[in-house]
């Protein structure tokens, strides 16, 4: 019994010395640069996926292609990503991988530490931008584009005119992105008519 408690205790610190735990090498090994190159360009992928409120359906079916899209980057395919992650986690490298993947993906967001946040813009500012530039009429009145066609146009126009944003203290970052959020929505612009509920004669 005692032997046996011995053999299982050694086999145990055996197993637990990376230096003595031999793994064999998938057969479309990468080395461990290329491998975390991978693993860099996946978790970037997946704060990108994280910062979507999409539906798990929507989310899925685009996760899927995304991920295809690393993977051909990289020249590999599912399996061999695979077989390349069970290669390092059992040989005990995993953890190198990852805190080196880590350090890479601190020092890139330290670029962004100076960046201002998205800011809300109200609808009472985008009215008074577009009064500015002479432009409430045509997202009010036209009626030869619908509303996501005229707010392509709002886009396509103050990418090149970002002279009228700062006159209104507005970073062309959050104007795109509120007038992004704009699209899915509602026309806000359009007046509804008062009197007139558009029933049909009696």
């Amino acid at each position: 019994m005692k032997q046996l408690i011995y053999i299982s205790v050694a086999l145990f610190f055996f197993q637990c010395n990376p230096e003595k735990n031999f793994v064999e090498k998938p057969d479309s090994w990468m080395t461990q640069n290329e491998f975390e190159d991978l693993v860099y360009d996946m978790n970037i992928l997946e704060g990108s996926l994280a910062n979507f409120n999409l539906d798990r359906k929507l989310m899925r079916d685009t996760s899927l292609s995304l991920y295809q899209g690393v993977f051909d980057k990289h020249h590999i395919d599912y399996d061999t990503y695979k077989a390349n992650q069970e290669y390092y986690i059992l040989s005990n490298t995993m953890k190198d991988v990852s805190e080196n993947v880590l350090r890479r993906v601190e020092k890139e967001a330290e670029k962004y530490e100076d960046i201002e946040p998205v800011k809300t813009l109200s609808f009472v500012q985008i009215t008074q931008l577009l009064e500015y530039d002479n432009l409430s009429d045509f997202v009010n009145m036209d009626t030869s584009t619908n509303f996501i066609e005229r707010m392509d146009s709002l886009l396509r126009f103050y990418r090149s005119h970002q002279s009228s944003l700062q006159e209104f203290a507005i970073d062309s970052l959050s104007f795109e992105t509120n007038l992004i959020k704009l699209k899915k929505g509602a026309d806000i612009f359009r007046k509804k008519p008062m009197f007139f509920n558009n029933k049909p004669n009696e």
